[in-house]
């Protein structure tokens, strides 16, 4: 056997460059399949999030629809007479405005007797009178 049936280098040499190229067509299969792998596995995590942050925001909604209704039912029962605790604030209060209007209406009329003495009305300036005190140079030095 010559060196010249191998190609011209020896044995050890073809067989050492065969699973060379082998392995960088398996490496470039790989590296293709890797990179759809990686493509299909981004997509799937960008479904799951759009999907868990659609779940979030229906959740949201829901939740603030419930609490929106919630609040308008317990308002709409404090609002009616005679139940709930609004009504009985308000039930109290005209019950004082009755007993106390004698008593607040001689309070309030004390009130303006005693400002009546100090309220003084003031007048405006007379544009003219202003003109002469200022003198003939408009109040400049």
């Amino acid at each position: 056997q010559s060196i010249a049936a191998w190609g011209g280098m020896p044995p050890r040499v073809v067989e050492a460059q065969a699973p060379k190229e082998q392995d960088g067509k398996e490496r470039a299969t790989k590296e293709v399949i890797d990179a759809q792998a990686l493509q299909e596995t981004a997509a799937r995590t960008v479904r799951g999030a759009q999907q868990l942050f659609g779940n979030l925001t229906g959740w949201v909604r829901e939740a603030s629809e419930k609490a929106q209704s919630a609040v308008a039912d317990s308002l709409a029962g404090l609002g009616e007479d005679g139940v709930g605790p609004l009504a009985a604030v308000r039930r109290r209060t005209e019950k004082n405005q009755e007993a106390g209007n004698s008593l607040a209406s001689k309070r309030r009329e004390a009130s303006r007797n005693d400002a009546a003495q100090y309220f003084v009305e003031y007048k405006g300036l007379d544009p003219a009178l202003v003109a002469e005190l200022q003198g003939p140079s408009g109040g400049r030095t």
